[in-house]
C-alpha cells in the first residue's frame, strides 16, 4: 500500500516540457474517450495530450535516469509513426509498462484516493500500470500494479462505468516497481 511519503515527485525541465509538447502534437488525433463526451474531448484534447505525455516522460526519467528522455524521445517518435495505432501498453519498453496520467483538477483532494483506471481494450498480459498525476511542468507517480492484480469485474456505474479501477492508496509504492524491474 502507498503512503504519501511513497509518492515521487518530479519538475520537469523547459527542454523536457518542449519534447512533451512536441509529442503531445504529434499524437492529437482525437481518439475516443470513455470520460469524455465528444465535444468535451475536443475542447480538452491538447490538455488531455500534453497531461499524458508529460506523465510518460516524468516515469520514463524516474524508471531510467539521465538515459530516460532519451528513451521517451525515441519511443514516442516511433509511436508516433503510427498514429492510428495504440501503443498496446507499451510506454517504456523493453519494460510492459503503460503510465496512466491525469490531470490535477483539485489540489486539495487527497492525492491517495486518486484511482487507476485501466479499461478492458488496455489490459495486457504481464502489464504493468502506473498511476501518474499531473499540473505540467509538475509530475506526481503515486503507485503502481500488475494486470492480474486488477478487480475481477469493471465498474458498473458512475463515470468510471466500464473501467478497472483500483484506489491509489492501495497501488504498489514506485520504489518497489524499480526493485521488480531490476533498476538502480
Amino acid at each position: 500500500m502507498v503512503k504519501k511519503e511513497d509518492v515521487v515527485k518530479l519538475i520537469l525541465t523547459k527542454e523536457q516540457m518542449d519534447l512533451c509538447l512536441h509529442h503531445a502534437r504529434q499524437c492529437s488525433l482525437g481518439g475516443k474517450s470513455e470520460v469524455r463526451q465528444k465535444e468535451e474531448r475536443q475542447n480538452y484534447l491538447s490538455d488531455d495530450q500534453i497531461v499524458g505525455q508529460v506523465c510518460t516522460c516524468g516515469a520514463t526519467i524516474w524508471l531510467l535516469g539521465d538515459a530516460g528522455v532519451e528513451k521517451y524521445n525515441l519511443t514516442r517518435a516511433e509511436q508516433n509513426l503510427h498514429p492510428g495505432v495504440g501503443d498496446g501498453g507499451d510506454d517504456i519498453p523493453p519494460f510492459r509498462i503503460d503510465v496512466k496520467g491525469s490531470m490535477v483538477r483539485n489540489i486539495n483532494k487527497d492525492i491517495l484516493s486518486y484511482n487507476l483506471l485501466v479499461r478492458p481494450l488496455e489490459r495486457h498480459k504481464n502489464g504493468i500500470y502506473v498511476l501518474a498525476l499531473s499540473i505540467p511542468p509538475k509530475v506526481v507517480l503515486i503507485g503502481w500494479e500488475f494486470n492480474n492484480n486488477l478487480p475481477e469485474k469493471v465498474e458498473s456505474e458512475g463515470i468510471f462505468k466500464g473501467a478497472y479501477r483500483k484506489i491509489a492508496k492501495d497501488l504498489k509504492p514506485m520504489i518497489e516497481l524499480k526493485k521488480h524491474l531490476n533498476i538502480g
